[in-house]
């Protein structure tokens, strides 16, 4: 332990350590090193297992919004893996603006009231702080050029990349790529770009944009596997500008199964004891055929159910039986139905990063 603050203090000096009651970290040793470097010690309380519960629950949606919710289970996605953690740390810890609690106030009713000073990022206010030496300053400029300058996330498709004015386009992809510029472009279903003299025009004008801001933002096209291949191999400038490519393995029945559970219940509705068999029996029979990478045969599934059950408690009702909360809200396994028309369902999903 030791050796790692060591480490880390070397590299970016800090003045200040907090951490939980963990006996990695209290310790007569790391109390002593904190102490003869001048670095204050804080911890959260004893016996007060929430008192990070904030700083967790920010985390947990640092990765869910950076990593998504998918699987990562290949080397080739550890290695994409590593490479966006190195990036995504040093912008939440170096270059995210923070406010801190300068003092207190009163607010027009006489409550007392947190007084914030101007927000900065972590490295604006350890340069302000005048510890640093020329050298280490001058170590931590390029980690400044290496990430993102805003670090925003931005989501368009067809719609917002054609225009419908012939031979406006290509200024139209230019003005996107332009307001993402320091972020993150997300282009979803990607391949639907190669259709016409529209699409052409904006897949000409990406391909120039990724290269020449290359440095200043990160394209993530997505779309279903087989059309995205052909999309790419159609469009030889991607082959050199497209240097990561991710594809998602399909869900198992056993985990279409758990997001059905999860969006009933997420629905206000219950089931049977026996209706999950039913819903992993469908999936088992749907195998292969299932849009893979997404899970939303689960969500179709559910609406149909919904529907299927509303037809059975009518037939009911009609019969004069009273329906009671329970029953209005629970899905039997007869709710449950696999349609011919999704057996013909073959199209798989993949992800597809520059």
């Amino acid at each position: 332990m030791l050796k790692a603050l060591d480490s880390a203090i070397e590299a970016i000096p800090y003045q200040g350590l907090d951490c939980d009651n963990g006996s990695e970290f209290i310790n007569r040793e790391v109390i002593n090193w904190a102490s003869s470097l001048d670095v204050f010690f804080t911890r959260s309380r004893p016996y007060k297992k929430n008192d990070q519960a904030h700083v967790e629950s920010k985390n947990n949606h640092v990765v869910r919004k950076y990593g998504f919710h998918y699987r990562y289970d290949t080397p080739e996605e550890l290695k994409v893996l590593r490479k966006l953690w190195k990036t995504v740390c040093l912008r939440m810890n170096l270059f995210t603006p923070t406010r801190k609690p300068i003092g207190w106030n009163q607010d027009s009713v006489g409550r007392r009231k947190r007084v914030y000073d101007t927000p900065a990022t972590p490295l604006d206010r350890l340069l302000a702080s005048g510890i640093l030496s020329r050298t280490q300053i001058k170590e931590l400029q390029p980690h400044e050029r290496g990430i993102l300058s805003v670090g925003d996330f931005f989501e368009v498709s067809k719609a917002q990349l054609i225009s419908p004015i012939p031979g406006t386009t290509a200024r139209l992809v230019s003005q996107v790529f332009e307001q993402a510029r320091g972020s993150v472009l997300f282009i979803d279903e990607a391949y639907s770009l190669g259709d016409g003299a529209a699409g052409k025009d904006a897949v000409d004008a990406m391909v120039k944009l990724m290269e020449d801001m290359r440095e200043e933002i990160i394209v993530i096209m997505a779309g279903y596997t087989d059309e995205m291949r052909e999309f790419l191999a159609a469009n030889t400038g991607f082959r050199s500008r497209v240097r990561i490519t991710i594809e998602f393995p399909d869900y198992s029945p056993a985990e279409l199964t758990s997001i059905f559970t999860f969006l009933v219940e997420e629905d206000g509705y219950t089931l049977d004891p026996t209706t999950p068999a039913k819903a992993a029996e469908i999936f088992r029979a749907m195998g292969s055929r299932v849009s893979s990478g997404n899970g939303r045969f689960a969500r179709q599934l559910l609406e149909e159910a919904k529907l299927y059950q509303a037809e059975r408690l009518k037939k009911l009702s009609d019969q004069g039986q009273s329906l009671n909360t329970q029953e209005l809200e629970m899905l039997l396994p007869e709710d449950l139905v696999m349609k011919t028309d999704q057996l013909a369902a073959k199209q798989r999903i993949g992800f597809i990063s520059k």
